[in-house]
């Protein structure tokens, strides 16, 4: 075991930024001046930028972002619960109400489609976050905020190396955010900076980060003389100084070099970790330049051993530093508490919030650092006695997984899911399939008879049994229950419904949808009031149409609630929806 504790993050500062620093302390001028001047002009033909404007953070940046476009209070802005805090604080600060929308799992980036779904009348803007330093799917994003005329700020803390395979991050939306906090790939101690086309933000820009002045102290009392100031706005003090700057001027010039080294590291990471029970982030897509910011593994219990947080513990006792990149918003109390999120809203950011961790990845690193890391890593998985998943498994044997819904919504298919992850489902072999449903059916003809004999209730703990909604209250409290719950739309239940009478030979139209519609949701509402106060049952709500969109996330979610090792992807592989005809044709 290494002797001294490897930190996470710690900053590379070379004897170039050292001087510069001494230079400016010696020069008389250590606030915004001559030096802020360089960066900015630097970092902009760096990016490709027509303008840079450098603050003080990029919290900093985000805030002036929104008000310089004039979002206002009640404005909404979209933006991704997988981010550092100050994202949906700046939008908080400016009066807006941030709307969090789910991230693809593999990129761990905003999910384009999620944008647009959750648009409203007063959606202003959407800030994406370039996560890890991978860029966001610009393309879609942009046509996204065209179509509906909103403001594109990118959160580019993590990406300023960034490149989409049709333009580099900081030219993209309309301003750009970017971060030089002390464990940044760029360093200033504490900054940001703001990259825009648009000439007519910038002075306005400039004169709200400070004060609302509009002219700075460099300005006012330089060896060009002395000049008044007029205050235009009430601004803040959101100006970076020249010391903060003397050390940008260097780190920039680095930039490129250092982005080498990290590639090589993280290349090293994934050779070594390649055949752990780990998972480790996917590879870019083509033609992009990933910034390699941070390298996050995800730590799943049932393959490693051990949760995440345990698995962190382990490492920093063996002197080896971690961060978690993040916890996701919405689970914070602040955000949960006043904007009424819980878990369960975004089932992919969660997923990762619960298992996400970050080894060092810092140009600083020796090879002794590395190997350290790597040797840690493989040490605590050693000692955990990790295995991949190897077979079925049966539920805790002191609960029955219950699969339920209301008729067409999809049971059959989750059942199908369940016994292809290695949970034995309880079926008599009634109706096995059929023109409607070639899956299969997984009934249990005894269900139906619960009140009066529930003798099969004993040999399904450890099992999976589907229950039709209207039958779960006559299941036997004295057993404990996981109910895995299907949702779907109402129009498509009664298409569903009524095309499968048709293809019975009944008319399909005895009933008017609308009094269907208006029983369903009257039986829904009493059920969940229903379940919510019976202790004997845990229930996890699965939406039918994200099952078919992300099978693989879905199947992690529902393994997760089981608490069991599952093979999720066999579980994701035999969702067709054809095979549970459930849209009404």
């Amino acid at each position: 075991m290494r002797q001294d504790y490897l930190t996470f993050g710690s900053p590379a500062l070379g004897e170039e930024e050292i001087a510069e620093v001494v230079d400016t302390l010696r020069s008389g001028w250590i606030g915004t001046g001559p030096k802020v001047t360089v960066f900015e002009s630097a970092f902009a033909d760096y990016v490709g930028a027509e303008h840079a404007i450098a603050v003080s953070s990029c919290t900093a940046a985000l805030h002036l972002s929104m008000l310089v476009f004039g979002i206002e209070a009640g404005d909404e802005i979209i933006t991704t619960p997988m981010t550092f805090c100050a994202t949906v604080n700046a939008i908080v600060h400016a009066g807006a109400i941030p709307v969090l929308v789910d991230i693809d799992p593999e990129t761990l980036n905003i999910e384009p489609a999620c944008i647009e779904a959750a648009i409203t009348p007063k959606t202003k803007g959407v800030i994406p976050v370039h996560f890890g330093g991978r860029p966001c799917e610009m393309v879609a994003i942009c046509q996204i905020a065209e179509r509906h005329g909103l403001v594109i700020i990118e959160d580019a803390a993590h990406a300023i190396e960034s490149r989409t395979p049709d333009a580099k991050v900081g030219t993209i939306g309309d301003l750009t955010c970017f971060s030089f906090y002390v464990t940044k790939n760029v360093v200033t101690a504490e900054g940001g900076m703001i990259t825009t086309n648009r000439s007519d933000w910038v002075d306005r820009l400039k004169t709200i980060a400070l004060h609302g002045m509009n002219r700075d102290a460099w300005k006012r009392y330089s060896d060009t003389g002395f000049k008044h100031y007029q205050v235009e706005a009430a601004g803040f003090k959101y100006n970076m100084t020249d010391i903060q700057a003397s050390l940008g001027i260097h780190q920039l010039r680095r930039v490129e070099k250092n982005l080498e080294r990290r590639v090589e590291i993280w290349a090293r990471y994934d050779e070594a970790f390649a055949e752990l029970p780990i998972e480790t982030p996917s590879a870019p897509n083509g033609g992009e330049i990933h910034a390699r910011h941070l390298y996050t593994i995800l730590i799943d219990e049932k393959r490693s051993g051990m949760d995440r947080d345990e698995f962190q513990q382990a490492l920093h006792e063996r002197n080896i530093g971690t961060g978690i990149h993040y916890v996701a918003v919405h689970l914070h109390p602040y955000y949960a508490r006043t904007y009424g999120y819980r878990r369960g809203d975004f089932p992919q950011a969660e997923y990762i919030s619960d298992r996400t961790l970050s080894l060092p990845l810092g140009v600083s690193m020796s090879e002794e650092d590395i190997e350290d890391v790597i040797e840690a890593v493989g040490q605590v998985l050693k000692a955990s006695g990790s295995t991949t998943f190897s077979g079925a498994s049966k539920i805790d044997r002191e609960h029955i997984t219950v699969v339920s819904g209301l008729p067409r919504s999809g049971t059959s298919m989750v059942m199908k899911m369940l016994e292809a992850g290695g949970v034995e489902p309880l079926t008599d072999g009634i109706r096995v399939a059929d023109e409607d449903n070639p899956g299969g059916y997984y009934e249990l003809e005894e269900v139906k008879c619960a009140e009066k004999d529930s003798a099969w209730v004993n040999s399904a703990v450890g099992k999976a049994v589907k229950v039709i909604s209207q039958l779960l209250e006559t299941l036997p409290r004295n057993m404990k229950y996981k109910v895995v719950f299907l949702e779907r739309s109402m129009q498509e239940i009664l298409a569903s419904q009524r095309a499968m009478l048709i293809r019975r030979g009944h008319r399909g139209d005895e009933v008017a949808d609308e009094e269907m519609a208006a029983l369903f949701n009257h039986h829904l509402r009493e059920l969940r009031a229903w379940l919510e106060i019976q202790d004997q049952m845990d229930v996890l709500y699965i939406d039918y149409a994200a099952v078919v969109e992300d099978p693989l996330g879905e199947s992690r979610r529902i393994s997760d609630f089981l608490a069991v090792p599952m093979d999720e992807q066999k579980m994701a592989e035999v969702v067709d929806e054809n095979l549970y005809r459930q849209r009404g044709s």
